[in-house]
């Protein structure tokens, strides 16, 4: 079944109950593609309907309130295989994050201090003369 894409949210709305507009019922006036996709969506729409019903009309098993009670008196479940597992992953990436961020700041730190001696030579060779210089202007 072969659909204009232009037309795929119209059809589904129209599928749903909501009124056509002029342009849409023109075309489908004219294409078998999407009268048999709106055809088909409906019906898709009626068993959906359908199905909700079934399920609304059901009455629960006549064990739920055992197996509810149940659960409630085995206690939580809080320390399960999985609960291990999944705290354990939680604490290593914790860890892990604490350790990056305290080595970027200590990298950050040398990188200053680095900076800052680095910047301190500079001065002190900024006011360094050559004793040459002293030979070559003294006269």
């Amino acid at each position: 079944m072969m659909t204009c894409a232009r037309w795929l949210e119209e059809l589904i709305d129209r599928a749903l109950d909501r009124p056509a507009s002029a342009a849409l019922s023109a075309h489908l006036a004219t294409c078998a593609g999407c009268a048999a996709a709106l055809a088909d969506l409906r019906a898709r729409a009626d068993q959906l309907d359908a199905d909700v019903r079934t399920l609304v009309v059901r009455e629960p098993s006549s064990n739920l309130r055992s197996r509810v009670l149940a659960g409630i008196e085995s206690g939580p479940v809080l320390f399960t295989w999985a609960w291990r597992t999944r705290t354990a992953m939680v604490g290593a990436v914790l860890i892990a994050s604490i350790v990056l961020v305290t080595y970027d700041v200590d990298a950050l730190k040398n990188e200053r201090a680095q900076s800052t001696a680095t910047a301190s030579a500079g001065a002190a060779l900024s006011h360094w003369r050559a004793p040459t210089d002293a030979l070559l202007h003294d006269k």
